[in-house]
């Protein structure tokens, strides 16, 4: 009889605080967009045709992701998802303001209009073994190609 009694009890403590807490359990909160990119690979400067000096800034993620900030305010002003990309070495900007990156493991080139605020996905850059574009420079471009037997740096003029 005793067993019966202390496990009643034990029902009881364990019961009753779960059904106070289900009928006073608050709702969840939107706290705002779920951060999923927190690691930044690479910065590049810049300006828009109005002058406004801008950093672009590659976040690592699934997807990679393009950050605009003004420097002068210190505002984010635009992101944009890299396709199926991961990540981005590459990245510049050339001499009419366009923003140049280069993704990881896609090795699709991307190119990013300030005035617009458009990404243009300008596809693959090489043939299906590269994997990566590692460096960008206005007229070249420099592209690993991981997988054997090939595995060796290139650089396109």
């Amino acid at each position: 009889m005793k067993k019966f009694i202390s496990m009643m009890m034990i029902f009881l403590l364990v019961s009753v605080p779960a059904q106070y807490l289900a009928a006073t359990a608050k709702q969840p909160q939107k706290l705002g967009a779920q951060i999923n990119n927190t690691i930044a690979i690479a910065a590049a400067t810049g300006a828009n045709q109005q002058g406004t000096a801008l950093m672009y800034v590659v976040l690592q993620g699934q997807p990679a992701k393009l950050a605009v900030v003004d420097i002068v305010k210190n505002e984010l002003i635009d992101t944009k998802n890299l396709g199926d990309s991961t990540s981005a070495w590459g990245l510049m900007v050339d001499k009419s303001n366009t923003v140049w990156i280069g993704g990881t493991p896609t090795e699709h080139l991307y190119s990013y209009n300030p005035d617009t605020r458009v990404l243009k996905d300008c596809g693959k850059a090489s043939g299906k073994l590269s994997s990566s574009i590692h460096d960008l420079e206005e007229g070249r471009m420099a592209r690993f190609m991981e997988e054997p037997p090939m595995a060796a740096m290139f650089l396109n003029m």
